[in-house]
């Protein structure tokens, strides 16, 4: 009923109809695939897929798919059973795009922590492998900073004394 209901039809209405009339047409070979693995297996089989309702929104189903068989192996029956799996994926959605961004934030946030060896005279900065690097380009390398170049007035005096007497 709840299926039906979801579709806007009766129980009554919907049967013998084929399931992938409420399929979306790119999405008809999986489940073609999983009803042929329950016919030749002994085993249900599970599938989820989107579908799209009478307003545009999209909703998840989960379905379970197992073949009822005689005494001799034969399939009698095809059971299927479906439910909206659609807050729970929507979730998993909103979870993985925060994971994103938790890992984006502390790759910003870890590459640059703890002590630094820096020349006390050139300013170069002792990498981990132990090469020394220029400031810039170790900040460059480990951040998402980048430098442009200019002088401090100290150091416009003391490189162009000339400009400021």
């Amino acid at each position: 009923q709840t299926y039906a209901a979801f579709w806007g039809e009766t129980p009554r209405s919907m049967m013998g109809m084929p399931i992938t009339s409420f399929v979306q047409d790119s999405l008809q070979p999986t489940l073609l695939n999983a009803l042929d693995a329950v016919r030749y297996a002994s085993s249900p089989v599970e599938i989820e897929f989107p579908v799209a309702d009478e307003n545009g929104g999209t909703h998840w189903q989960q379905w379970r798919f197992e073949g009822i068989r005689n005494g001799n192996g034969d399939l009698t029956e095809l059971q299927g059973v479906g439910r909206d799996v659609s807050l729970r994926k929507h979730s998993e959605k909103r979870m993985q795009e925060e994971a994103q961004k938790l890992k984006q934030a502390l790759a910003k946030a870890s590459r640059l922590n703890g002590m630094l060896s820096i020349c006390a005279s050139c300013k170069k900065i002792r990498d981990d492998d132990g090469f020394w690097n220029k400031l810039e380009d170790y900040i460059e390398n480990h951040t998402d900073a980048e430098f442009s170049h200019g002088l401090c007035p100290d150091c416009a005096r003391q490189l162009y004394p000339e400009l400021y007497d």
